[in-house]
């Protein structure tokens, strides 16, 4: 019965021989190891329990193995301790790394030795390096060699609960979703981010502490990082190393850093600044520590302003309004507070500012969507003052949206074409009234302007732009007042006989590009040259060549691509007539048979001329030849002295001393045959250069080109 009583209660027991009874591993089980770390890993008891005989347990020598997967290097000493049954405690064996092995007949027998029916614990501590490698495991295996009277051996006792190695789950840090992000003002003062700090369960007993930090985000903003026991300003964009570690949490605790972020009065920027930073944490546990690189989830926005809202709507934007009206509710100013700040917004003026060629009108309203009126001034020369009906300081209350509505008065002429583009600029204050209670989220100092510009303007009649011929000019124009540049083409058909020449008028600028079908242009003018009228003239000439038949007609198309206003406003237009005929009638030249000689050819023209250059080709295998050339009075011809080319005459004519231009037959050509038998051939004519009378080049029309004679 006692054999089984025992078998029951022992993990391992001997029934018979001097040994020990009880011998069996604790099961104890520790927390993960951090880098650095020294604790527990294995607890085991070995009792005597005996009752015939009296000797007490020696141990003689001692083992200790890992069977887990830690290395060397995750190892810096192993220490076997022994506690006895009297509460003493020794180190029987150490070592820098497993495995241990210890001869124990040389110490002190008291140290190694269980008394008779006594007992003894047993641990294995371990201290792990800086540099333990994550997951692995450490799992001690005891054997001990004992003797008790005159019997002896080995117990083999195994760790049942192996111990962890971790090192990045050792401690964590995370971005959390919060606070609520939105826009901050200069002044401002307002948490944009939280870490939640976590120190995992471990052996060791450390906190954490924040020992460098990086901050990437705008320059010029004062960025805070609160522990809820201190706060410490932080430099943005570079890595810094704090004077003294910051706590951050306790030792297998969870705690929560806050960065804060403080708008200078002075930070002014233009457009509006995000607010998402980085942050780049580099927390430390003893000796062990580790770097996050964390990123605000939740962007703020730093605006340099009071009103968050400022938007304009014009009913009648784009529109061409004619006639003018003598009052016109113009525009819809909607203003709205929309920060993270309690802190209202005080209204102090408006100011109009003409961006049109339209610059003033005769008294402006302002009327708030509750029907009050808070402005009121005569032209828009100056800030129109706002201010409350009970004659207080006009204050936008904090988050509020108000909708104010601008009614100007009109009067006097207005130009054809006048365009109506009023800026809205608003002076104000974000700053807690001196007459209310202090808070917290109240620090706003923002003093400055905040303008809105609509997208279209308002336009006053719309310019009509036309082309027209007059007489032997084709002429631009317009009824618009305020133009400052007009661009468009002119198409030229046909072009390839023409040549078009462009001239400015009324004082526009004019300059024009050749393209493949006519010509581009564009006019421009400031704002005193601007005026209706004509704008550009546009003539068209013959080239002096050849023309595919006697009258030709030549007709110009405008096309205008956009018509801006001096102020630089692109105006609503209407293309009016917009294209002008010329016809021409051209000097026709040719070979005539001469009625009076059948072997002479006439070269003839229906204009009078000064001057004419031509070639007479024929075959110069037929067996002719050019006899004599003759000018018919009043015109002198000559065989020029060209280099000779079979078959081609180069003949010049002009005018005699005395003789004046005249149209009919300028020259007589007479050939002759070289044979008795009749020779059939044919004469071709080609024009080289035709003059008028004042000697300048002439396009012409080359009819009959060829002509057939008989010998």
């Amino acid at each position: 019965m006692r054999a089984r009583f025992l078998a029951v209660l022992l993990l391992f027991s001997v029934l018979a021989g001097a040994q020990p009874e009880e011998f069996r591993d604790l099961n104890f089980g520790n927390k993960p190891f951090n880098p650095g770390d020294v604790g527990l890993v294995m607890r085991a008891l070995v009792r005597d329990n005996d009752a015939g005989n009296t000797d007490p347990i020696y141990f003689t020598r001692v083992t200790v193995e890992n069977l887990g997967t830690a290395k060397p290097e995750d190892i810096e000493w192993v220490e076997l301790r022994m506690e006895n049954s009297c509460g003493k405690k020794v180190v029987l064996a150490r070592g820098e790394g497993f495995p241990i092995h210890e001869i124990l007949l040389g110490r002190d027998p008291e140290e190694r030795m269980i008394l008779d029916d006594g007992e003894a614990y047993l641990y294995v501590w371990v201290k792990v390096t800086d540099r333990i490698t994550e997951g692995r495991t450490i799992q001690p295996k005891l054997i001990l060699g004992w003797a008790e009277g005159e019997k002896g051996g080995t117990l083999e006792l195994v760790d049942g609960t192996p111990e962890k190695l971790v090192v990045a789950g050792s401690f964590t840090a995370r971005i959390l979703p919060g606070p609520e992000g939105g826009n901050l003002n200069p002044g401002d003062r307002f948490p944009v981010a939280e870490v939640e700090v976590e120190d995992t369960a471990d052996v060791n007993p450390w906190g954490l502490d924040v020992v460098k930090i990086r901050i990437d985000g705008p320059a010029g903003l004062v960025w805070i990082l609160d522990n809820k026991i201190q706060t410490l300003e932080i430099p943005v964009g570079r890595d810094y190393t704090l004077p003294e570690p910051l706590f951050a949490a306790l030792d297998e605790g969870k705690h929560v850093l806050t960065l804060w972020v403080e708008v200078p009065e002075g930070f002014r920027p233009k457009d509006p600044v995000s607010v998402a930073p980085t942050l780049t944490l580099t927390l430390k546990e003893a000796g062990h520590a580790q770097t996050f690189k964390l990123v605000d989830p939740v962007p703020d926005r730093v605006l340099a302003a009071g009103l968050e809202i400022l938007e304009v709507q014009v009913p009648q934007a784009g529109k061409v309004l004619s006639p003018a009206p003598g009052t016109l509710l113009y525009s819809a100013l909607k203003i709205g507070d929309q920060d993270r700040n309690a802190t209202p917004v005080r209204l102090d003026s408006l100011t109009l500012r003409p961006l049109g060629t339209l610059t003033a009108v005769a008294s402006v309203e302002v009327v708030d969507q509750g029907g009050r009126l808070l402005g009121f001034a005569k032209g828009i020369d100056k800030p129109i003052p706002l201010v409350s009906p009970d004659g207080k300081p006009l204050l936008l209350p904090d988050d509020a949206t108000w909708t104010l509505n601008l009614t100007l008065t009109l009067s006097g002429k207005i130009p054809l074409g006048a365009s109506l583009l009023l800026s809205h600029e608003i002076a104000l204050e974000e700053v807690l009234p001196r007459d209310w209670l202090a808070r917290p989220d109240a620090l706003t100092k923002f003093k400055g302007t905040q303008s809105v510009t609509p997208k279209d303007a308002v336009f006053f009649g719309k310019p009509t732009v036309k082309l027209a011929k007059v007489e032997d000019r084709a002429v631009l124009s317009t009824d618009g007042e305020t133009i400052g540049l007009l661009s468009g083409k002119l198409a030229v058909k046909p072009l390839e006989f023409m040549e078009v020449s462009a001239q400015s008028l009324a004082g526009y600028r004019l300059s024009t590009k050749a393209l493949a079908d006519g010509l581009s242009f564009t006019l421009e003018a400031g704002r005193a040259q601007a005026k209706a009228g004509d704008l550009a003239a546009f003539a068209v000439a013959l080239k002096p060549v050849r023309m595919p038949q006697k009258e030709m007609q030549v007709t110009l198309d405008l096309s205008v691509d956009k018509v801006v206003d001096w102020a630089g406003i692109a105006l609503p237009f209407t293309l009016g007539p917009s294209q002008a005929v010329f016809s021409f009638v051209v000097p026709q030249i040719g070979l005539q048979a001469d009625p009076q000689t059948p072997s002479a050819a006439l070269l003839h023209a229906d204009a009078p001329l000064s001057a004419l250059k031509v070639h007479v080709y024929f075959d110069p295998n037929l067996p002719v030849e050019l006899v004599e050339v003759q000018g018919l009075e009043p015109y002198v011809a000559e065989v020029e002295p060209e280099e000779p080319e079979p078959g081609r005459i180069a003949l010049s004519l002009r005018l005699s001393p005395e003789g004046k231009p005249a149209a009919g037959p300028l020259a007589r050509l007479l050939f002759a045959k070289k044979v008795e038998e009749e020779v059939a051939f044919s004469l071709r004519l080609e024009v080289r250069e035709a003059r008028g009378p004042q000697g300048e080049l002439l396009p012409f029309f080359l009819a009959p080109e060829v002509l057939e004679l008989k010998l």
